[in-house]
């Protein structure tokens, strides 16, 4: 409970405590450093799993492979895949194809991300495709995030993410024509992205923000201090990037 609600302070000296740790509680400690960020700490509770000579399972390694994303290790997140199956004889799930190619895709190797793909014995799903198509977008690979996109809105027309990542590959290489069909496209099928959100309990009460609403809190108005904060932002120095700008705008 602790671990998913983000008080990993809490977690840990619960899982300290305990005088006999099975593994649902190991994996537990990993996967909650891992889902928050905390790559070296998930890591750190893998290594003393080895030492006390637990057995680890398949949701073990979703927790290391997403813990090499967070923290960049490529290598050893690709040793770490290969020791599941050779060493512990654990067949990948979809999830474990998902994280491999997003720790490629994500630090730029594109075209390693896609040749995995291709040697996989699972057929990949449209989660597969969006972790290569992500990192296309950041790397600017219009190649392989054109066909991941391809793939994706192939089983799944109206797929609003894989549009707009689609839209943003376009623009990154300048080719405005080809936006613009895709935006079209996006309006003929009546295609919107989700309004993001988020929400805190305060005083047993919920409450909620959003991009689209006017948010007021105990008389504060949150544009205004948004406002102030991304003034702040800009005194420091930090450029937005264009595209997620237009995007914002519209």
């Amino acid at each position: 409970m602790y671990a998913k609600c983000g008080r990993l302070n809490d977690s840990r000296k619960v899982f300290d405590h305990l005088s006999s740790k099975n593994l649902v509680s190991w994996n537990t400690m990993l996967v909650g450093y891992a889902q928050h960020g905390l790559g070296r700490e998930a890591l750190e509770i893998y290594s003393m799993m080895q030492e006390n000579k637990i057995k680890p399972n398949d949701n073990t390694y979703i927790g290391v492979l997403s813990a090499c994303v967070h923290i960049g290790l490529v290598e050893e997140g690709w040793h770490y895949f290969n020791s599941m199956i050779r060493d512990h004889g654990i067949s990948p799930r979809m999830d474990h194809i998902a994280s491999v190619v997003h720790l490629f895709a994500c630090r730029g190797q594109t075209r390693r991300a896609y040749e995995f793909i291709k040697s996989s014995p699972i057929e990949p799903n449209k989660v597969v495709w969006r972790c290569l198509l992500s990192g296309c977008k950041t790397h600017k690979d219009l190649v392989l995030g054109r066909y991941a996109a391809e793939k994706i809105l192939s089983t799944d027309p109206k797929d609003t993410s894989a549009h707009i990542m689609l839209t943003n590959v376009y623009a990154e290489a300048n080719m405005w024509d080809e936006t613009a069909k895709v935006r079209k496209i996006m309006k003929e099928k009546s295609l919107k992205k989700d309004t993001g959100c988020s929400w805190t309990e305060l005083q047993n009460k919920m409450h909620y923000f959003s991009t689209s609403r006017f948010a007021q809190f105990q008389g504060i108005d949150l544009h205004e201090v948004m406002n102030q904060l991304s003034a702040h932002l800009f005194d420091g120095g930090y450029v937005p990037d264009p595209i997620y700008s237009s995007q914002f705008e519209e």
